[in-house]
Formats: C-alpha cells, structure tokens, sequence
C-alpha cells in the first residue's frame, strides 16, 4: 500500500507554526491588555470611593465643628458671661478698705476676659461664621486680619470678589487651607508682615500668602523617596 504524500512541506509547515506562534502571543497580549485595564478600572473606582470617603469625613468632621463651637459659645461662653456679672456685683458690695480683695477681683475678671476672648477665637476657628454670613471673599479677609492682629503681625490683603464661583462645601475647604497656612505661619515663620492675595485672571483663581519669616529648602524638607504624585 503506498502511503499518501504530506499535504504540507517543511516551509508551509513552519509558515503555519510562526503564525501559530504569532497568533498565541497576540492572544495573550490581548488578555494582558483587558486584565490591564479592568485593573486599571478597578483603580479609579477605588480612587472615586476614596474621594468619596474623604469628602464624607470632611463633613463629618464640619458638622461635628459647628456643634462644639456652639456648645463653647452657649453654654461655656454664658457661663463665664454669668461668672463675670456675679463676680462685679460681689467686688461692688465690698468695703472700701478692703482693697486686698478689691485687686484680687480685678485680677479674676481681666482672666475671665481673656478666657472668654479665648473661648470666642476657638469657637470661630471651629466654626467660622463669617463664611455663612459674609461671604468667602470677606472671610479670608477677616481670618488674615485677626490671626495677624492677635500675634502682632502687619497684614496687607488684596482680594478679588469669588464667592459665586465656588460651592459651599469647596469653600470650606479653601478656608480650612487658609487657615491652616496661616497657623504655620504663626508657628513656624516668626514673620512680620503677612500678605495675602487672592485674584481671578483668565477663568483661573490663584491663592497666595506671604510673609517675611524664616524659610525652609523643599527638597530637604521632604523625603527624598516621596513619590512624584505628593507634589503635585
């Protein structure tokens, strides 16, 4: 019996195993690429729920501000407010010679003053009314003009009327960057003189603040393995 001739030769036949082969890694590159990019799916949903999660917590964290800056205006500052009247009227009722505890009344009210100016600051720093009432363009005028008027420091503000280009919950936002930004300044620069500049050019908002304190280099600041997305 004679047996049939090969349907392909040696050339056709490696013809069809390189095509094989390019067919096989073309699949696989293939899945590389759907797996790469439910992975990287799978990354910006996590990164939405992340900003999710944040902007929840922010919230959370301003509604719990509003209700203790309430509670130390109602109730600690009416306190005080209450220890202050009772306080005059017992120092009113004392005998003229007794200007021992004339002086030690004295001495009591000007701390409550400064308890209650005190109390007054950090209600406003928890929950700064001035946003609600004024404005976000006011208000950070307002927060540059008292931080540097309680740690006497010249202040020069010039700024650009934004309150309708932001919503309340950004507004907060650039408050809290305000005021932390300020805060190092105060802690940290041993500044002078503080300027703030806030201005609208070609649809854009810049924020800027400056002062005339000590400085510190970046680069040494931060670590060096910081990834790039950190400066941005």
């Amino acid at each position: 019996m004679r047996a049939e001739p090969n349907a392909f030769d040696d050339e056709e036949i490696n013809l069809l195993l390189g095509l094989a082969n390019d067919l096989a890694y073309g699949i696989m590159a293939l899945r590389g690429r759907a797996e790469q990019r439910r992975a990287e799916e799978a990354l910006k949903e996590s990164e939405q729920e992340l900003r999710l999660l944040a902007s929840q917590l922010l919230s959370i964290q301003e509604k719990e501000r509003r209700r203790v800056a309430r509670e130390l205006h109602d109730e600690l500052g009416q306190a005080l407010t209450v220890l202050k009247i009772n306080l005059v009227a017992i120092e009113e009722k004392l005998a003229p010679e007794q200007q021992h505890l004339k002086a030690n009344c004295e001495h009591m009210l000007s701390y409550i003053d400064t308890v209650i100016e005190n109390v007054r600051r950090l209600s406003w720093d928890l929950s700064p009314s001035s946003l609600e009432d004024l404005g976000l363009s006011a208000a950070l005028g307002y927060l540059a003009d008292e931080t540097c008027r309680n740690h006497n420091m010249q202040c020069t503000v010039v700024m650009d009327e934004i309150d309708h280009l932001f919503a309340p919950e950004i507004q907060i936002n650039i408050y809290r960057i305000f005021q932390e930004s300020l805060t190092n300044v105060v802690k940290h620069a041993r500044a002078s003189l503080v300027s703030v500049k806030v201005a609208r050019e070609d649809g854009k908002v810049s924020f800027m603040i400056r002062d005339n304190g000590r400085g510190f280099n970046l680069k040494q600041a931060c670590p060096a393995k910081l990834p790039k997305k950190a400066w941005v």
